[in-house]
């Protein structure tokens, strides 16, 4: 019995795995008015700042992220998303897969056990 859907399980798995380890938050820092946190990408190697503004309860904070220097492309940001959107589309391609290979999968089972049920 071939278990075709084993393998883009597996990497479903993997997938998940590299995208909850990709941000590890390094260092904080709070003022007065801001918190400042910075973050690398596991992926890139880039350390990136996250800058909130302290307001008020009633206003949502101001949230801006740039990268730190020395930087590692000539454009982090693109990078980074590039990194993002290539995950994103391993992700679905993998989803696809999966989705086409079960259905093979029950149609060759019911194929044995009619073949088997027939001898």
């Amino acid at each position: 019995m071939r278990k075709t859907w084993l393998l883009p399980i597996l990497i479903t798995i993997m997938l998940m795995v590299l995208w909850f380890n990709r941000w590890e938050y390094t260092a904080t820092k709070t003022t007065n008015y801001k918190i400042v946190k910075w973050k690398t990408d596991h992926w890139t190697g880039q350390v990136w700042m996250e800058t909130y503004k302290i307001q008020s309860f009633a206003e949502l904070a101001d949230v801006k992220t740039e990268p730190m220097q020395p930087f590692v492309s000539k454009d982090p940001k693109k990078t980074e998303t590039n990194y993002t959107i290539t995950w994103i589309v391993s992700l679905g391609i993998n989803a696809l897969w999966l989705l086409v290979v079960t259905p093979i999968d029950n149609k060759s089972k019911e194929k044995e056990s009619n073949i088997g049920g027939e001898l």
